[in-house]
């Protein structure tokens, strides 16, 4: 049997993320150049994990509590609770292959 297709088995379907996860990231990504400038922008990739619980927890906590816009960056909270849980994705995985070259 002969394949007229690509094959894609074991490939992550990365077409099909709405480009909108990753505007969001961006923007939220620009409020930190914009806040705290280039050097300290991308300090997540230092961070503490209980730096980022502790921020999306506390948009979290806003959202439910019924304010969708951030007062300070003028971002939905939902925006920095989906930043923070990406940070969160990379401080373990940073973590986690730190564990395994040592």
């Amino acid at each position: 049997m002969s394949k007229d297709y690509k094959d894609v088995n074991g490939k992550l379907p990365l077409h099909l993320i709405d480009p909108v996860a990753l505007r969001t990231l961006g923007e939220v990504l620009q409020y930190g150049l914009n806040k705290y400038g280039i050097e300290n922008s991308t300090s997540y990739q230092h961070g503490e994990m209980e730096t980022y619980i502790a921020a999306l927890l506390r948009h979290l906590l806003a959202y439910q509590e019924g304010e969708i816009i951030d007062v300070e960056s003028k971002l939905p909270h939902l925006h920095h609770l989906f930043f923070n849980a990406y940070v969160l994705i990379y401080i373990m995985k940073r973590d986690n292959e730190g564990d395994k070259n040592e």
